[in-house]
């Protein structure tokens, strides 16, 4: 027969993971003083009303970002006028980040890093990313081709045009560089 002392045991050890899995299940309810309300929203809104909504909110959002853009462009042509290429190449960057298939900010940003490089041996690497990014988006009937081709020899890296990004950022950011 089993002794007096293992009954208790067996008994306080069911209780035990009793309490265990009922403590989990009150957590992991929907009444649980962890969980969130559910709220529910129920509101009718006519489909072409809502649509209209959207489109004039698209609307209103690409009217600020073209506003955003041009703002950009001219504060970035003000910096580089005065010599102030860091500025200017913030100005450039983010208007690329708007419209990132636009040639002028890829153009302008570019010359921003090859003046910085040129006069203060910064963001050499920078620049010689940027050109080969800008390279690819400029067209070769665009007023801003013969520029890149110009800043894509003063880099050295014109024999590089033409070969996979992978290889070439490999180039730019590894000091040893890669044979190529």
């Amino acid at each position: 027969m089993i002794n007096r002392q293992f009954r208790i045991l067996i008994f306080l050890s069911v209780l035990g993971l009793m309490t265990i899995v009922w403590f989990f299940q009150l957590l992991s309810s929907n009444e649980s003083f962890f969980s969130a309300v559910e709220e529910k929203y129920e509101i009718s809104i006519d489909e072409k009303l809502h649509e209209e909504y959207e489109r004039m909110r698209d609307e209103r959002n690409r009217k600020r970002m073209i506003e955003n853009y041009n703002e950009l462009l001219k504060r970035g042509k003000k910096f580089n006028k005065i010599q102030n290429y860091h500025d200017a190449a913030v100005c450039y960057y983010y208007a690329k980040t708007i419209f990132p298939r636009r040639e002028a900010p890829r153009r302008h940003l570019s010359e921003a890093y090859m003046n910085l490089c040129a006069r203060y041996g910064e963001y050499c690497k920078e620049a010689k990313k940027e050109v080969y990014y800008a390279f690819r988006y400029v067209k070769d009937t665009s007023n801003y081709y013969p520029d890149m081709l110009d800043m894509a020899s003063g880099l050295d890296l014109y024999p590089y045009l033409d070969r996979h990004e992978g290889d070439v950022m490999k180039m730019i950011y590894n000091e040893k560089g890669i044979k190529l």
